[in-house]
């Protein structure tokens, strides 16, 4: 049997206020966007300087900062790139987080300091895939979102080899349970904004609070139905 050593809570952040209250609150790892090369498109995303003094902060509690490097790359893409390693790296960035195979030697030519972590995004799900990153000297792989419990387990006991899920998987759990979960997380969040933020998104917290309820009121109704049925 294979035990990982340590479980750890990762957690996305928008903006360095976000970054301190995860980290604060019990993530281990927090990934972030730079304003280049990145995927995260809704959040403000962070500045070299920004990240800077995250690595900063974060290292100083005994946590970690990961950047997503994870744009679908085109031709027009490929220059600067190797720049902007170099400056993450020299921002004592711990990994950057990458969905395109052809990063790998660039990361462990040019900016070695960098762990490796493939992203979700390159849907890996299986042995065979998972083998061959870890030839390549990846650091870390976040399966596929559509992989099960069952999988991860014998993925693991397969390639002899602690992985990166990222996902939650609610999925994989009673689909029930999932949207009840999901449905406290936004409520949460609403409760927080309203108490935390300016008045004037207080709006738009108030309606994060309507969804959580409407959420966990509709899995509640939704497992009434699938008992009644015995579905």
């Amino acid at each position: 049997m294979i035990f990982l050593e340590k479980i750890e809570l990762m957690a996305p952040a928008g903006d360095i206020e976000k970054l301190k209250i995860a980290l604060l609150y019990g993530a281990d790892i927090v990934y972030i966007g730079g304003k280049k090369y990145s995927l995260r498109a809704n959040a403000s995303n962070f500045t070299i300087e920004d990240i800077k003094s995250s690595c900063i902060f974060a290292h100083k509690l005994g946590k970690k900062v990961y950047v997503t490097v994870n744009i679908l790359f085109h031709d027009e893409d490929l220059e600067g790139v190797k720049t902007y390693l170099k400056e993450l790296e020299d921002s004592c960035v711990d990994a950057v987080i990458i969905c395109d195979a052809f990063l790998i030697p660039i990361i462990k030519k040019e900016t070695p300091k960098l762990k490796i972590v493939m992203s979700t995004q390159m849907s890996t799900s299986n042995t065979l895939s998972v083998k061959h990153f870890m030839e390549e000297k990846v650091d870390s792989i976040v399966l596929a979102r559509e992989v099960t419990k069952k999988e991860i387990k014998e993925i693991i006991h397969i390639t002899k080899d602690d992985l990166y899920h990222f996902n939650l998987y609610l999925s994989s759990l009673n689909k029930n349970l999932g949207m009840v979960v999901g449905g406290i997380v936004i409520l949460f969040f609403g409760i927080y904004g309203i108490f935390t933020d300016e008045l004037s998104v207080l709006w738009m917290n108030i309606l994060l609070c309507i969804m959580g309820i409407v959420g966990i009121l509709f899995a509640f109704v939704f497992y009434k139905i699938l008992v009644k049925h015995k579905i």
